[in-house]
């Protein structure tokens, strides 16, 4: 019994023996196989990268980079005649002003100051705002030219005492500053304009551009638009 029992431990001791070696052949079979793989990549890669000398040519010759001469014969002349074509525009329409300033400056004071006062007699459809900028400005640029006073640079305040200047009757140099202080509510205040008096006012600096401007008339009548209540 005994010898039964190790014969049967003898040969399971081989029956291991034979694994394990068995075992062992294996994994080495397997890392010497995936070592063969790894190495056949590896020269597969490095064969790609080497280039084939079908892929070499031969050197091109140098290309000429630049601009072709040629085209400048055609842009010059071109551009010159495009700046010369803006100045000829620039010159002709400076010439114009020039000469529409000419005929202004050459027009006497009061000649000057009618025409634009003709330009406000449409009252109706003139708003009251714009009318007494537009008549304060042709008083005030009237009397500049015709007393070397600079009312159109100054506000009322500043060109209210300077009347006292101007070669009026006291009268006159009172219904002046009440013109002047009268428009200037509707001008910056937005006081309604009443179309009557817009009249009368448009009327009164006809006749005191009128007045002044007769030779023959050394100390004028006043107008008498606004009373006088009171006098120094």
């Amino acid at each position: 019994m005994y010898r039964e029992t190790g014969c049967r431990l003898q040969v399971a001791g081989c029956r291991s023996r034979d694994l394990l070696l068995i075992a062992f052949i294996l994994f080495f079979s397997i890392i010497a196989s995936a070592e063969e793989k790894k190495s056949a990549g590896t020269n597969t890669g490095v064969a790609a990268a080497v280039p084939q000398m079908s892929d070499i040519h031969d050197i091109k010759a140098p290309e000429e980079i630049g601009i072709d001469l040629r085209l400048l014969y055609y842009i010059l002349p071109a551009a010159l005649i495009a700046a010369l074509l803006v100045l000829a525009i620039f010159y002709m329409k400076r010439r114009k002003i020039r000469l529409k300033e000419k005929e202004t400056i050459k027009l006497p004071p009061d000649e000057a100051a009618y025409l634009l006062l003709d330009e406000l007699s449409d009252i109706e459809r003139i708003d009251g705002k714009e009318f007494y900028f537009r008549l304060s400005a042709i008083l005030r640029t009237y009397i500049q030219e015709r007393y070397g006073i600079a009312a159109p640079e100054m506000t009322t305040e500043e060109f209210l005492p300077q009347i006292e200047k101007l070669a009026l009757s006291r009268e006159m140099q009172n219904d002046l500053r009440k013109l002047l202080c009268s428009a200037d509510p509707v001008k910056f205040a937005g006081m309604p304009a009443v179309q009557t008096e817009m009249q009368s006012d448009l009327n009164y600096v006809r006749l005191f551009i009128k007045q002044t401007t007769e030779p023959s008339t050394q100390n004028p009548e006043p107008s008498n638009k606004y009373p006088v209540t009171s006098t120094q």
